[in-house]
C-alpha cells in the first residue's frame, strides 16, 4: 500500500527520482515549522528559512518585552499610579468573576451528586452506572472548584507604585533574556536548516 510519501509514484504522477526525493525531505526536523504548509519539491531551497518566509515568536516577543520595558522606564509617577490603579481595579473584577463562577459551577456540581446519589440502581452491575457516575462529579468538583482561596484570587494588587515598577521590570527582563536566548537558538537552528538543504541539494545536482 502506498504511503503519502510514494502515493505520486505508484500514480505514476513523480517519475523523477530528484522530485521524489525532495517530496520527502518535508519529513524532517528541518521543516518542522512548515509541517501545515505541504511543501512541494519546488519549495525545498535554503531561501525557505529566510527571515521574512519564516516566523519567529520569539522576535516578536522580544520587541513586545523592549517596548513594554522602555514604556514603563519613561512613564511618570501619574502614568504608574493610573497602570496600577488599572491593574487592581481588573485583579479585583477579576476575582469577583471567578468568585461567582466558581460558587455557581459548585452549586451545579452538589446538586447533581446528591440527585445521583439518591438513585437507587439495584443490586445488579447497573450499581457500576452510578458509582461511575458519582466519581466523574466528584473529580470534577475537585479540580474544577478548588476550596484554597488563594487559588481564587489570580494575580496580586499593588500597594504602592514602588512594587508595581519593580514587579514588572523584573518581569520583562526576565522575559527579554529569555527570548534573547531563545532567538539565539533559533537563529542557530535556521543556520543548520539552510545547510541541510543546501547539502542536500547539491547531492542531487545533475540528477533529473
Amino acid at each position: 500500500m502506498p504511503t503519502g510519501y510514494t502515493h505520486a509514484v505508484a500514480e505514476g504522477t513523480i517519475t523523477s527520482p530528484r522530485e521524489f526525493i525532495l517530496s520527502c525531505a518535508p519529513a524532517f526536523g528541518a521543516f518542522i515549522e512548515f509541517r501545515e504548509e505541504h511543501l512541494k519539491p519546488e519549495d525545498i531551497k535554503p531561501e525557505l528559512f529566510d527571515r521574512e518566509n519564516s516566523s519567529s515568536y520569539y522576535e516578536k516577543k522580544l520587541k513586545d518585552a523592549e517596548d513594554a520595558l522602555g514604556t514603563l522606564l519613561l512613564a511618570t509617577e501619574d502614568e504608574i499610579t493610573l497602570a496600577r490603579t488599572k491593574w487592581n481595579d481588573e485583579q479585583k473584577a477579576s476575582r469577583a468573576r471567578y468568585i461567582k463562577e466558581n460558587t455557581e459551577k459548585r452549586k451545579n456540581y452538589e446538586t447533581m451528586i446528591a440527585a445521583v446519589e439518591a438513585w437507587d440502581p439495584g443490586p445488579t452491575d447497573v450499581k457500576n452506572v452510578k458509582a461511575f457516575a458519582l466519581q466523574q462529579l466528584r473529580d470534577s468538583l475537585k479540580s474544577d472548584c478548588p476550596t484554597n482561596k488563594d487559588y481564587w484570587y489570580g494575580g496580586s494588587e499593588f500597594k504602592d507604585n514602588l512594587e508595581y515598577f519593580d514587579f514588572f521590570k523584573n518581569s520583562y527582563e526576565k522575559d527579554i533574556a529569555y527570548a534573547t536566548k531563545e532567538l539565539k537558538r533559533e537563529n542557530e537552528s535556521t543556520k543548520n536548516c539552510k545547510t541541510f538543504v543546501t547539502e542536500l541539494l547539491a547531492t542531487l545536482k545533475g540528477m533529473k
